[in-house]
Parts: C-alpha cells; structure tokens; sequence
C-alpha cells in the first residue's frame, strides 16, 4: 500500500527550508572580494595623503611674503587700513589657528570664503571645474585616438599563411582581440601617471589661452595669496589625481586576472 504526504501534515513541509546563513556568508564573500579591499586600502591611505597635501600647501603659502591684506589693497594702502584689513580677514591670528579653522570647516563640507572673490570657495570652483574637466578630457582623448593606432601599426609585422593557420585568425582580429588588451595594462599606467601632469599643464594652457578654468584661478589665488581658495584647487587636483590611481588598480584586475588573483591569496 503506497502512502502520500501532503502539506500541512505533522511533521512536514512543503517548502525546502532556507539556509542557515546564506546572507552572512554572502556578505563574507563580498568583504573578501579583492577588489573591494583595494578599495577600502587606496580610501584609508587618502585620507592622510590630501591631509598632507593641504597642510603643506597652507604652510608654503604662509612662507611666501607678503599677505593677502597687502595683495588685496595695494601698494598705496596706509598702514592702518593694512591693519585693519588684516584683523578683518583673521590674519593676525597663528597659522596653526587659521589652519585648524579652515579643517574643521572641510570636515563639515565647508571650504571656505575667497579673500578676493569674498564667495564661497565651493561656488568658485563650481563655475570653473567644467572647463578644466573639459580641457584635460580633450587632451586624454587625443592622446588615446592617436596612440593607440599607431600602436597597432607598430607591433604589426608581415607574416605569410603560416601565421593564419598559429589560431586561425587574421593578423589585425589578434592584434585587436589579444594584443591590445594586453596593451592595454602599459597603457592604463600612463594614463594614470600622466594624467597629474596633465592637470598641472592645465594651469599653464589656461593661462595663455585665457580660460576660466581653476589652473587660471590657481596663478591668480597664489598672486593674491588666497589661501582658503588655493587651498580649494589643490584639495580638488589631489583627490582627481587619488580616485585615477584608484581606478587605474581596479582596471588592472579587469583586464588582467592573474594580477586578481595574486591580490586575492595575499
């Protein structure tokens, strides 16, 4: 005689029962991806190379002569209204208390007041990153359309039929389809390297072709020693040239797997 369990007998049940866990150990997965602890390692190390950059920056500005009171009133201002000016812009105080100041402000999203513009440094550069972005975008597009075709043409050389039958394929499908990606990996390193003398060009290009951009501003803050908008451009160039080096690891491990898995045994 032949028996038959239905649900909602005792006992049973009639949906399978849900792993134990199963959330927890993908979330273990995901922590241990590689790829994200190069990320959690390239984020922590951030944090003390722009902390340095800015302290240094505000340290050489502070060396440099002359103030931003003198810079901004001109050589015929009286003594008194230098005074003033300088009282009024909180330069009588220590370089530590302006600094201290001026991080807490950033911790709270807050870079600060140009003491030329007297705007927030934050609408400032709003106005004029897009078109140092555009600038340095044009550069690394050029550079790339005439690169990597010359590239191409240099690493091809004139095989006879032998070479059709090494894979099957024609010359140019296995320059394209392999050669090239494993160019790819010299080629994402000069980009990365390049691209912070590229936007350091940018100060110089937008000086002579007269553009708007924050290389333009950056002479002109430094003439007029304003710190907290120097210190704006230098902070925004510092972590533009950290998330490329950052983005430069992980298509690392994209195009090339060994360099994943290694990461991934260390």
């Amino acid at each position: 005689m032949s028996t038959s369990v239905t649900a909602g007998e005792p006992g049973t049940s009639s949906a399978e029962p849900s792993r134990p866990g199963g959330g927890a150990a993908a979330g273990r997965r995901l922590a241990g991806s590689p790829a994200l602890r190069v990320i959690g390692r390239r984020l922590l190390i951030t944090i003390p190379v722009l902390w340095g950059v800015t302290f240094l920056t505000f340290l050489v500005l502070n060396a440099l002569p002359g103030d931003a009171a003198t810079a901004l009133l001109g050589a015929n201002a009286t003594p008194a209204e230098i005074r003033a000016e300088t009282i009024k812009l909180h330069l009588n105080e220590s370089i530590w208390v302006r600094y201290w100041d001026w991080l807490v402000g950033l911790l709270h999203g807050n870079l600060g007041t140009s003491l030329y513009y007297n705007q927030p440094v934050t609408s400032i550069l709003g106005q004029r990153i897009p078109v140092t972005l555009e600038l340095v975008v044009y550069a690394l597009v050029i550079t790339f359309v005439i690169s990597v075709p010359l590239a191409i043409l240099s690493a091809r050389k004139p095989r006879g039929v032998t070479d059709r039958l090494a894979k099957g394929l024609s010359r140019w499908k296995v320059l394209s389809r392999h050669a090239l990606r494993n160019s790819f990996i010299g080629l994402i390193t000069v980009i990365g390297l390049n691209l912070a003398t590229l936007i350091g060009a940018t100060v110089i290009v937008e000086q002579i072709f007269g553009l708007s951009g924050i290389g333009y501003e950056l002479l002109r803050a430094i003439n007029n020693r304003d710190v907290p908008l120097v210190e704006g451009i230098v902070l925004v160039f510092a972590t533009i040239v950290v998330l490329a080096n950052l983005a430069t690891d992980l298509t690392y491990d994209a195009l090339d797997p060994r360099i994943r898995h290694g990461r991934s045994r260390s």
